[in-house]
């Protein structure tokens, strides 16, 4: 797993005084598994693997944390609407593991929902678990709120 806080730092200057979140992305998966090859010229394909294992995996990391590190919820990041199988594995794994851990509070969003409130109101979030490739977006997204 790829763990990184995003905390405001007193006496730092940016757009934002108040963020305390953390992003959790499982790296071993997604689109960045390497997976690709040339269909016909001018033809690439690449492969997103995602697997129950690794997401449950992923899911029970973030929320052990969050219990772990006095945080009050997870908030799954997806786009099971448009990729409902392989975004659907990992939402529902979230979800399973989310049904052992009745005190942290579990919500669910789209990965560009997420862009768009993080933007305008970063406190809102507390531990975010994704998987790879939405984790190294908003992982610099944050970043950048911090001024970094």
């Amino acid at each position: 797993s790829n763990v990184r806080p995003c905390v405001s730092i007193e006496g730092y200057k940016t757009p934002y005084t108040d963020v305390d979140l953390v992003t959790i992305r499982e790296n071993t998966e997604g689109e960045y598994s390497g997976i690709e090859h040339t269909i016909v010229d001018g033809v690439v394909q690449s492969i997103k693997l995602i697997t129950e294992d690794a997401s449950r995996r992923i899911a029970e990391y973030a929320f052990e944390y969050a219990r772990n590190n006095q945080r009050t919820s997870v908030t799954a990041v997806h786009k099971a609407n448009i990729m409902r199988m392989s975004d659907g594995l990992f939402l529902r794994k979230c979800r399973e593991v989310a049904e052992n851990f009745k005190d942290v509070k579990f919500t669910e969003m789209y990965l560009d929902t997420v862009c768009l409130n993080m933007v305008q109101d970063p406190s809102q979030f507390d531990v975010l678990v994704m998987p790879n490739l939405y984790g190294d977006i908003l992982s610099d997204l944050c970043a950048g709120l911090m001024g970094g």
